[in-house]
């Protein structure tokens, strides 16, 4: 993904797509990579309104999620450590053990 914005202008529409996407999967790695620059065409164009389908005709579109929904972390949701899952982290048991979370219905709470 990014070796494709590498190629791109910052000012590119399709920068800007890969920029989002980037910044919702990646938020970490975000902050590093420049901002799109989107000017009045660009902003114009992308908020246009929609064409109303006919009566009776379905819109595939209706109720579409502009953003995919969020992934399952790849390794443990509590630390984000790669290698073990919540259920071994030793920081999560630290966690309880010092009576800052507690196991409620199978799962940790702060």
């Amino acid at each position: 993904m990014v070796k494709q914005m590498n190629t791109l202008s910052v000012t590119d529409p399709d920068y800007a797509v890969l920029y989002y996407q980037c910044k919702h999967e990646f938020p970490m790695a975000a902050p590093d990579l420049p901002k799109p620059v989107i000017g009045r065409v660009a902003a114009t164009v992308a908020f246009q309104q929609q064409p109303v389908p006919a009566q009776g005709s379905v819109n595939p579109m209706m109720g579409a999620a502009f953003m995919p929904p969020a992934r399952k972390p790849e390794g443990c949701a509590f630390c984000m450590n790669l290698g073990h899952c919540i259920r071994n982290c030793h920081s999560a048991h630290d966690y309880v053990n010092r009576g800052l979370a507690v196991y409620h219905d199978g799962r940790i709470k702060l």
